[in-house]
């Protein structure tokens, strides 16, 4: 039964609603990186269901959960303030104020949530348990919104290794809809004071995870026990504010910085060399066969021979040549062996839509003049035997290439699957950003790549967080974010031995959102044709 109607819409019962709402909201944010409170991710969910089902009518419900969703995208991009003033230039009011209104439209997952959660809930008259509800109706949601930053309710446990196992079958879908299940099971005993739904829904999940224990560790079992390469990946640490300045000394001191870092990790046994994107500070021509002379100044290996890849801007001849965001893969002699150019550009800052050409007036030039990329591919990599990292004869493995917010984006990873990639490469700058949490969130979404995947990830991010997560989504290393522009830091690198796993043979790999589109089709059920028939054949 719901609160009394005096209660509701009394001013206590309003100011008690909004604290709910404001409480909720917060504890979505501090669940997830770089705040890492992670069982609040599990608690909120209560609060977020409770809201609504409790609100005096649909009205009130959208309001209030819209209100939670708003604080919570405040809370977790707070990060565009400063982005949007430094790098953007962006008066200091209107620039606070932006975080505001992209949180607004962000948030908009949590108006759907609520219209369908309320709008089955009092169609079915309670019959349902809101721990099926709950998480139908925000899968959906978060599996069709088109969002300007992509994020699912799930990022709150993705260092939790059993729970994101699921991902295998569901893709981060599944885990948002254990913690919206958990969440609906509560509000479940509170309503009908009933153990029924929170007995059911506690022995899935935690069947889930336990099974999620026990997957994780066979995985990294197998991974422990597979062939191996050893890759550097060096981490520039070029500021926001140097990277494409003109200027032949500073590229040249950039460039020498990082083949330093470069030669020696070669030194310590590297098999590949990972720099991040556009981190090579000339562009190259999108004919290029092999590296420069060694006596050219814009050479790429100097001081090792190790294969690399590179993140580099690459251009078509001519005065109105197209201009691409790309990776390149450098063999062991210098030869160019693949290149990949990015295919989901950042809008405003890598392309302006045509319909939108008019901004390109209010943005410094250059800005929006990047041209997507049309294929996806793998890198190949030609490896010698190697009996130290497991690899009895020489092969080639595939790189899977996956250029800045491409590891967050489910779908790529997906593209990228018939390629069967031995190891995952991202390359990202992310000095945009510098010390804030976006590049621990951003390497929190690109974890649950490496499970969908159950392929190695190596991220090689300009200032942070570079990183290893293997197979079973654990972060094994990772460095540090850094903001160069207030805090100079040189080069630096990291080596890590990575499995070669073939991936992309997983369900989710195979077949994609599944489990959200079976969400769709039991929200139809549940919202159209049920309570129709119900009512045929009450009769």
């Amino acid at each position: 039964m719901r609160l009394s109607e005096v209660s509701q819409t009394s001013r206590k019962g309003k100011l008690l609603r909004l604290a709910i709402c404001l409480v909720t909201g917060a504890f979505f944010f501090l669940a997830v990186a770089s705040f890492d409170i992670w069982l609040l991710g599990w608690i909120a969910p209560v609060g977020l269901v409770g809201v609504v089902i409790y609100a005096p009518n649909k009205k009130s419900a959208i309001l209030c959960s819209w209100l939670t969703g708003i604080v919570m995208s405040t809370g977790g991009f707070y990060w565009i303030g400063s982005l949007l003033e430094r790098f953007a230039g962006f008066p200091p009011p209107l620039s606070w104020i932006a975080p505001v209104v992209l949180a607004t439209y962000q948030a908009l997952v949590f108006v759907f949530f609520a219209w369908t959660l309320r709008s089955i809930d009092d169609a079915q008259n309670t019959r349902l348990p809101l721990a099926i509800l709950a998480p139908v109706c925000m899968c959906l949601p978060e599996m069709l919104f088109p969002q300007i930053f992509p994020y699912y309710l799930a990022i709150s446990q993705a260092w939790n290794i059993p729970v994101i196992q699921i991902a295998e079958f569901t893709g981060p879908l599944g885990v948002t809809a254990m913690l919206l299940a958990t969440g609906g099971a509560v509000i479940d005993f509170v309503r009908k004071r009933s153990w029924k739904s929170p007995a059911i829904t506690g022995a899935i999940v935690t069947s889930l995870i336990v099974w999620g224990f026990v997957k994780a560790s066979s995985i990294e079992s197998q991974l422990n026990d597979g062939p191996k390469v050893t890759v550097g990946v060096v981490q520039g640490n070029i500021g926001f504010n140097q990277k494409g300045q003109n200027g032949r000394m500073r590229w040249a001191k950039q460039l020498e910085a990082l083949q330093l870092v470069s030669a020696n990790l070669a030194s310590k046994g590297a098999e590949l060399i990972v720099w991040s994107e556009s981190s090579y500070p000339y562009s190259l021509a999108r004919d290029i066969k092999s590296d420069f002379p060694l006596e050219h100044p814009k050479r790429i290996k100097r001081f090792f021979d190790t294969p690399i890849i590179t993140g580099s801007l690459t251009r078509e001849k001519g005065i109105n040549g197209r201009a691409f965001n790309s990776m390149v893969m450098l063999d062991s002699e210098g030869n160019v062996a693949g290149m990949f150019d990015k295919m989901y550009l950042l809008l405003f800052g890598e392309y302006i839509p045509e319909s939108l050409s008019f901004v390109k007036k209010f943005v410094p030039p250059g800005f929006g003049s990047l041209t997507k990329g049309t294929e996806v591919k793998a890198l190949p990599l030609k490896l010698s035997a190697n009996e130290k990292n497991n690899r009895p004869q020489a092969a080639t493995y595939n790189m899977g290439p996956l250029i800045c917010y491409e590891d967050i984006i489910p779908a790529f990873g997906r593209a990228l699957a018939p390629h069967n990639p031995h190891l995952l490469i991202n390359i990202t700058n992310d000095g945009w950003f510098g010390d804030t949490s976006e590049p621990w969130q951003h390497m929190a979404l690109s974890v649950f790549r490496a499970v969908e995947m159950r392929t190695d990830l190596v991220r090689s991010v300009n200032t942070g967080v570079s990183a290893h997560i293997n197979a079973a989504g654990r972060v094994v290393h990772q460095t540090y974010a850094v903001d160069p522009a207030i805090n100079p830091t040189p080069a630096s690198g990291l080596l890590v031995d990575a499995a070669l796993t073939e991936g992309g043979r997983t369900f989710y790999a195979k077949y994609g959102d599944v489990f959200g589109y079976l969400c769709a089709f039991l929200l139809i059920v549940l919202w159209q044709i049920e309570p129709r028939l119900r009512k045929r054949y009450s009769r």
